[in-house]
């Protein structure tokens, strides 16, 4: 065979390896795996004293070091060090409000902690809140960069894995454990304590989990990057079967999680899909079609299903659950109102529940809020959404306002975006989608 000649060292550079390195953006590659991975919650728990409540060990308040963490922390060292290469200070004076705005935010949490009971657990709180609000900042400025289009197989990629391990285990009725607890994959069945199980009819049923934490957090990463999925797909690409795979698997998924109000949410996505694209071509249609049917059929024939719904009432545990823990939440925000009870100092003792007694947070972000930072920090959180909601709406894409609004509704009845890692990373990746200029 002949070796091929060239006439001089950079055009062989261009045509081998050293080119390939070349094109290699590592910063790409980690923001592509952060997404990737962010259904996961494999991670080490740590348990300092701080950690507990009245002797109990509580997840929300325990030093976590997750594979998503590593991963955000490498990026932001190669953005840091490469934005000193290429004057890191001149940077810095074009972004001199969003510094200064930074500073007073600083200034007034450690006021806040100072004031708080449980002071160590403020300070993790405070480095997870520097952690994705720099995460945000870092989608914000990545997506200067990525289509949204480039990332729907990452996301298709993560619905479809995450559809077939809830169906997996709702068949099953428990978790499958093996290599999926290196994705953060609880060990349970319906009969493990605490479990969230679902009563119809007398039959208790278990709720998938996936690798998420509750079936509520399942529920909401589905409806969030389906919706993405399904505004977003060219359906005559070759990207669209696989994201058709994910529209389907990921709808059966959300019906399976029995979460209500993400699967109320979804019917709106697909009736805003249908709605905006009117004039359908014969591939939407087709799309459309199929899920629709997935949705009629369950429906009409899946009784538990069916019975999630006609049987609500106001008087089930979870609501009362609810009710319950934001008169809690409001008792502890009476007793610091001007600036909150402390970052992290949500959690003070149990709620009784029945014959039962829980430690959990209030499910409602905004109250969250408003116990933790107090009227003030509520008002920066009022005028942070002001001006999110003036960059929504200046923007011609349907799904980003779907998706800022969805954020507000389910935040209005849980608490994960601001207490779990996978609800902190869905919003902080939210916020920068929204706040940037790609749609």
């Amino acid at each position: 065979m002949m070796k091929r000649s060239y006439p001089n060292q950079s055009v062989k550079e261009k045509t081998g390896f050293l080119s390939f390195v070349r094109k290699v953006n590592l910063e790409k590659i980690l923001f592509f795996l952060i997404l990737l991975f962010l259904p996961t919650q494999f991670g080490k728990h740590f348990w300092p004293d701080f950690s507990y409540v009245s002797g109990i060990r509580i997840d929300y308040l325990s030093p976590t070091l997750y594979l998503t963490d590593v991963l955000i922390s490498a990026l932001l060292i190669l953005l840091f060090i490469k934005n000193l290469k290429n004057g890191l200070l001149n940077k810095a004076r074009k972004h001199r409000t969003f510094l200064i705005h930074a500073f007073l935010i600083t200034i007034f949490l450690v006021f806040n902690i100072l004031n708080s009971e449980n002071k160590l657990a403020g300070i993790y709180g405070i480095i997870k809140i520097a952690e994705f609000t720099l995460f945000s900042a870092v989608t914000y400025i990545m997506l200067k960069k990525i289509k949204i289009q480039n990332l729907l197989p990452f996301f298709s990629i993560s619905v479809i894995v995450q559809s077939i391990i809830s169906i997996a285990q709702y068949i099953r009725q428990e978790s499958l454990g093996g290599v999926l607890y290196f994705l953060g994959e609880r060990t349970f069945s319906g009969q493990t304590p605490g479990i969230a199980n679902l009563s119809i009819d007398g039959n208790l049923i278990l709720r998938p989990y996936g690798t998420f934490s509750h079936p509520n957090v399942l529920a909401g990463f589905l409806l969030i990057f389906l919706t993405i999925i399904l505004f977003k797909t060219d359906f005559r690409k070759k990207i669209g079967s696989i994201c058709l795979i994910a529209l389907i698997l990921g709808s059966v998924g959300l019906l399976l999680s029995f979460s209500r109000l993400p699967i109320l949410l979804w019917i709106l996505s697909i009736s805003v899909f249908m709605y905006s694209r009117f004039k359908l071509s014969l591939e939407n249609k087709a799309v459309v079609i199929l899920i629709l049917l997935a949705f009629i059929f369950s429906i009409a024939f899946y009784s538990p299903f069916y019975l999630r719904f006609v049987q609500s009432s106001l008087f089930e545990e979870s609501f009362v659950l609810r009710e319950k823990l934001f008169a809690h939440g409001f008792s502890i925000f009476a007793k610091n109102p001007l600036i909150g009870a402390g970052v992290n100092n949500y959690l003070s003792g149990f709620v009784s529940l029945g014959n039962t007694f829980v430690i959990q947070p209030v499910h409602n972000v905004f109250m969250l809020v408003l116990i933790q930072t107090g009227i003030i920090g509520f008002a920066g959180l009022l005028f942070f959404i002001y001006r999110i909601c003036v960059s929504v709406f200046k923007k011609k894409s349907i799904y980003i306002k779907l998706i800022f609004a969805y954020v507000l509704i389910i935040g209005s009845f849980d608490h994960y975006f601001l207490t779990l890692q996978q609800g902190q990373l869905m919003l902080a990746f939210i916020i920068g989608l929204t706040l940037s200029k790609n749609e």
